[in-house]
């Protein structure tokens, strides 16, 4: 069975051919002269793509993240603004905070580059 075919694993349909994916977490150090997808926080990547030399190409975030993902947006699209609009929405399961997190989302969905901001994990395939 291929990796993409696994739960939670289809958005590896996104990499090119070849590309080798990296979990920041797991291996800080990338290696270089390579084509990678480097999956992680935003800072963590950013910073394992500065050390390595690396470019970025391409950057996706996942709504609610890339373990388990409704939805996968390339970052800087205007399917940022749709997976805003259309798919962000207060989680069923909260109760007292839910005027705070209805705020939240509307705000997002006026500025849909804030979900870009506040994705708490990316995928950035570099070379």
């Amino acid at each position: 069975m291929p990796d993409w075919a696994a739960h939670g694993e289809r958005w590896r349909l996104l990499l090119p051919p070849g590309t080798e994916l990296v979990r920041v977490a797991d291996h800080p150090v990338l290696p270089s002269g390579k084509q990678v997808a480097v999956l992680g926080g935003r800072r963590q990547v950013r910073a394992a793509l500065r050390r390595a030399g690396l470019r970025p190409e391409s950057v996706y975030v996942a709504l609610p993240s890339f373990a388990d993902p409704v939805l996968v947006v390339p970052l800087g699209s205007p399917l940022l603004g749709w997976a805003a609009r259309g798919v962000l929405t207060v989680p069923p399961d909260v109760t007292w905070p839910h005027p705070v997190y209805s705020l939240a989302v509307r705000l997002v969905r006026r500025l849909p580059w804030l979900l870009g901001l506040l994705a708490g994990q990316r995928l950035v395939i570099a070379s």
